[in-house]
């Protein structure tokens, strides 16, 4: 008995001279609840490196990801947080995976799976201040990636508070549209860039953005980037912390909009749609009948020419 508890407090000992860095490695799924799973062909090694907010953490392969991710997260964080008016509350994970098929596999965090964000960036679930990342070879996507993970974990906390046990509380007094904070997240993952324009164009000249509040999944998204980026270049950009402030001191979107726009819903969604017709509807016209009548002019020249 007495060389049993001797082995075992020499094992105390032995672990409490470890480096710090052995803390940081782990195997994924260890931390998993049980109930659901995923097949996975492979154990990982687990590192992190640590920043002034946050952890990078990855496997072999992934170091430079990791890097990519500490260097530009700080300045996006700053400034989604100027944005917001609001300062993170505790430190971001950020989980990295060298390629969608490993994070496919992956089980941490498998039972809040309900939790993804889709944005324009790609796909980016969010586990209270877990922000699980993947990459697909291009830099510019797992940045918009890196965004979304910071402007949901930031959102989350304003709107429902920074435990997830307050946050599953908060959410049901406060039922949010898809567009409401997707299309916010899209706004600051992504600039406005051609393929995002098409999309929008494209809800709005078939009119399925009629009812942007009643839209889900990645239609919820484009109509939603759409009408964050009209209130912004209306109002400025000090309206969507205002906003979201006043919607969660009034667990209500309508009494938000009317005090700090003056506008009710329906009041909103007119005004959008009469500036996206401007941008789209009356352009087309315009240019539509420009480029044919210059077709036809060419055309002709060419075929006087072969005669």
């Amino acid at each position: 008995m007495k060389r049993h508890f001797c082995a075992i407090a020499f094992i105390i000992l032995l672990t409490s001279f470890l480096p710090a860095s052995i803390y940081a490695q782990f195997y994924n799924g260890y931390t998993m609840k049980f109930g659901k799973n995923r097949v996975q062909f492979e154990d990982r090694f687990w590192s992190f490196m640590r920043f002034k907010n946050y952890d990078t953490y990855y496997y072999l392969g992934g170091l430079e990801l990791a890097t990519f991710t500490g260097r530009t997260a700080q300045k996006d964080l700053e400034e989604i947080e100027k944005l917001f008016d609001y300062k993170l509350d505790g430190r971001i994970q950020f989980i990295i995976y060298n390629k969608l098929g490993d994070a496919k596999q992956s089980n941490i965090g498998l039972e809040t799976e309900e939790d993804n964000t889709s944005n324009t960036g790609g796909s980016t679930r969010i586990v209270g201040n877990k922000v699980f990342l993947y990459f697909t070879g291009d830099h510019i996507a797992f940045h918009k990636q890196i965004r979304a993970g910071i402007a949901k974990v930031l959102l989350d906390q304003i709107m429902y508070g920074g435990d997830i046990k307050d946050r599953l509380q908060n959410s049901a007094l406060l039922a949010l549209p898809d567009w409401y904070l997707n299309g916010l997240i899209s706004y600051v993952s992504s600039p406005w860039d051609p393929e995002i324009d098409n999309r929008v164009r494209d809800g709005v000249v078939s009119k399925k953005y009629m009812k942007f509040n009643h839209l889900t999944g990645i239609d919820a998204v484009y109509a939603g980037h759409s009408v964050w980026k009209f209130i912004i270049d209306t109002y400025g950009e000090s309206a969507v912390a205002n906003l979201l402030y006043m919607t969660r001191v009034n667990r209500n979107i309508e009494s938000g909009l009317m005090y700090v726009l003056g506008q009710n819903i329906k009041e909103v969604a007119f005004n959008w749609q009469e500036a996206m017709k401007s941008r789209y509807l009356n352009s087309d016209l315009k240019r539509d009948s420009i480029e044919s009548k210059t077709f036809l002019r060419e055309q002709r020249k060419k075929l006087f020419m072969l005669n």
